[in-house]
């Protein structure tokens, strides 16, 4: 990027920033903007705490084994009423 690049340019890329999703180049143009930029600095830091909010420390992802226990527990307290078909047993 060129080193006159457009405010408004700049800080369209704000977001992508956040998410460490620019270049090398934008990256780079857009944290020398930001300690020239109060207003975009301050937008800069609310798009980081979002993005923090986006991505927990913890995963989300559930045990793959957790939805064959339930059903496995619901299954055995009442059986189905329509039994399954040996084929149709790992759907």
């Amino acid at each position: 990027m060129s080193p006159a690049v457009p405010h408004k340019l700049l800080k369209s890329l704000l977001g992508a920033w956040a998410l460490a999703a620019c270049s090398a180049e934008e990256t780079a143009a857009v944290e020398t903007h930001l300690t020239d930029c109060a207003d975009c600095a301050e937008e800069a830091l609310r798009l980081r705490d979002a993005v923090a909010l986006l991505h927990p420390e913890d995963s989300l992802d559930l045990d793959p084994a957790l939805r064959s226990r339930v059903l496995a527990h619901c299954l055995g307290r009442r059986p189905a009423r329509v039994p399954v078909p040996a084929w149709a047993v790992p759907y």
